[in-house]
């Protein structure tokens, strides 16, 4: 049996103290730089601790044309909170969990394969689900500009390929409207003004991927900036 010469287990005893010792002053700097931020900036503060903003507080942020939809998914139903500048309604869903993941799931598989359109039908039938119950209620009249905030299972499904039946052809989700994500509404309220800069933009994409086109739209996206 191999055993540590003493020589040994005392080296080893240092260094380990001495990490130990290491790890202890980076916990307490970064729980002092925590509290300097928490003191600070009330934005941070405020995402941190989750603070749920009122109702009145997120529709001051949605501007005409634009709804946050907030999904959460229970056990056997699926909540459907729409939030516009003037409105919140509320709709509930008679749906299995267990079944909307298996939809999502089948569709993330199938849009991976080529040359099929097996991804339409579970498209078409998460529409049914996760839209066509709203824009059937009128709530989505007017609106061009929709804020999604998905739960659960949900964070995983592309909403942009949602389809339905428009004329004599299927129209995408993002067709109709220009989708962006939050991940909660907290963001709209607590997220803090940034400062944008149109003089120049730095643009990447990964050399292996599935998106044949991305390399090429990282460089084109540079006509949009006056500045390299």
């Amino acid at each position: 049996m191999y055993r540590e010469s003493p020589a040994a287990c005392v080296l080893a005893g240092r260094v380990s103290r001495r990490f130990s010792k290491e790890l202890a002053n980076a916990e307490r700097n970064y729980e002092d730089f925590l509290d300097d931020l928490f003191s600070t900036d009330p934005n941070y503060a405020a995402v941190r601790t989750l603070k749920v903003p009122r109702v009145e507080e997120v529709k001051r942020q949605l501007p005409a044309g634009t709804a946050l939809v907030e999904y959460v998914l229970a056990a056997d139903s699926l909540e459907i909170f729409v939030v516009t500048s003037g409105d919140l309604r509320a709709k509930s869903i008679p749906v299995r969990a267990s079944d909307l993941q298996g939809k999502v799931e089948f569709l993330r598989d199938v849009l991976l394969r080529k040359q099929t359109n097996e991804w339409k039908l579970p498209a078409k039938s998460l529409y049914q689900t996760l839209i066509a119950p709203i824009e059937d209620a009128g709530w989505l009249r007017g609106i061009s500009r929709i804020y999604i905030v998905p739960h659960a299972i949900l964070h995983y499904l592309p909403f942009a390929v949602l389809t339905r039946r428009g004329g004599n052809s299927s129209r995408f989700l993002v067709d109709d409207y220009v989708l962006a994500y939050l991940p909660s509404a907290a963001t709209l309220v607590y997220g803090g003004k940034t400062t944008t800069s149109t003089s120049s933009v730095l643009a990447m994409a990964p050399s292996s991927t599935r998106l044949r086109y991305t390399q090429q739209e990282s460089q084109n996206v540079s006509a949009f900036f006056p500045g390299s």
